[in-house]
């Protein structure tokens, strides 16, 4: 303990290794205040009045609070995601259909279940082909002859 000039006390505490674990503070005023420390330096404890206050850290050294703490935290944020889930889940159900739907109607085209010329002749007209044709567009591509017939 070493007592300086202004009338305050402190203190440390360590290991076997040199790592700080603790430090004591009293003024002569107030309580001794006690803070606890785990071997990377991170404040894991504070001790007050004989009332002893602890912290937990994840493994990445993010400082967790309380569980209470941490419950009513989650259920704050699931209460506020509950929106966005439903529509979530909402639109993959759609989506799902909508893939049904377009399997169901090309094996439907294919097998000749549903006739398509009808609404074939209603689509409009496709654009002119440009005067200038694009070389890239015809590469790879080889001309058919048209088959004679017998």
């Amino acid at each position: 303990m070493t007592t300086y000039t202004y009338g305050f006390n402190d203190g440390t505490g360590g290991n076997e290794h040199g790592d700080l674990l603790s430090v004591s503070y009293n003024d002569g005023t107030t309580p001794t205040t006690t803070f606890s420390y785990d071997r990377r330096g991170q404040h894991t404890g504070l001790v007050r009045n004989g009332m002893t206050t602890t912290r937990q850290y994840h493994d990445s050294g993010i400082p967790l609070g309380e569980m209470q703490e941490q419950r009513v935290i989650v259920a704050a944020v699931e209460r506020e995601c509950a929106p966005l889930n439903t529509a979530i889940a909402r639109t993959e159900r759609e989506i799902a259909l909508m893939q049904e739907y377009r399997t169901r109607l090309t094996a439907d085209v294919v097998t000749g279940k549903l006739d398509v010329r009808p609404a074939a002749a209603k689509l409009p007209a496709l654009p002119a082909a440009s005067a200038t044709p694009d070389p890239a567009a015809d590469e790879g591509q080889e001309e058919l002859e048209p088959e004679e017939a017998e």
